[in-house]
Parts: structure tokens; C-alpha cells; sequence
């Protein structure tokens, strides 16, 4: 047998062993603008950081989607005629493209309850 106060990493009262200090090894590290390394950051995008984003509210979610668009305008013009002409009998497939985190979004069009075009502020 061995004694409690030869094992590694074990407080004494025997509780199991120590985690340790600083973060957890294999999780992700902050890249150069503070997001997880190695993943997009819309600040990164072509021509510069956007200055505007559309916001897609969808009736199951909480929260928005949050769309990177190269022209946000057109996209929130198109969202609001895609719920303008929502019919609850006849669903469709919405599917839009992203050039931030999100590269494709698709939904029905009965299930969005509004869209909204939002500054960003640099």
C-alpha cells in the first residue's frame, strides 16, 4: 500500500485531485483580435469591417441571426419583402449568404417575425 501524502496533485483530506491553474490545455486561444484563433473574424473581410449588419428575428429563437452581408441594405430590403409576402399556407425556403461567421442561412419565411439593419460602431 501507499500512504495519501505520496500521491500527486491530492489535497490532503484526499478530495481528488488538484485542477490546474490557467487555461484548459486544447481549448481555443485568442487570436489577434481577441476572437478564437484560426476562426473568421468579420473585421477580416475584404474591403475592411462592415459598417452595418441585418439582424433576422426568427419566431423559435431567442435571439437574432446576425448576417454579414457585402451589401447589408439590399439584403435587409430583400428580407422585408420576403416577409411582406410570407403566406402561412404555402411556406418557402429562404436561403441567403454570409461573409462573416455565418456563410449560408436557410429558413421558411413563415418563420421570420422581423429584420432590422443595425450600425456598427468602430
Amino acid at each position: 500500500m501507499f500512504k495519501k501524502d505520496n500521491v500527486p496533485n491530492q489535497p490532503a483530506g484526499g478530495g481528488g485531485p488538484i485542477p490546474p491553474k490557467g487555461p484548459m490545455p486544447g481549448g481555443p486561444k485568442p487570436g489577434p483580435q481577441g476572437g478564437p484563433q484560426g476562426g473568421p473574424q468579420p473585421g477580416g473581410m475584404q474591403g475592411g469591417p462592415p459598417s452595418q449588419t441585418v439582424l433576422v428575428f426568427v419566431k423559435s429563437l431567442a435571439a437574432p441571426i446576425v448576417l454579414y452581408h457585402e451589401n447589408p441594405q439590399v439584403l435587409y430590403d430583400e428580407m422585408r419583402k420576403t416577409i411582406a409576402a410570407a403566406n402561412p399556407q404555402a411556406p418557402k425556403l429562404v436561403e441567403k449568404p454570409g461573409v462573416g461567421p455565418l456563410k449560408k442561412v436557410s429558413l421558411l419565411d413563415t418563420e421570420i417575425s422581423g429584420v432590422a439593419l443595425q450600425s456598427i460602431s468602430q
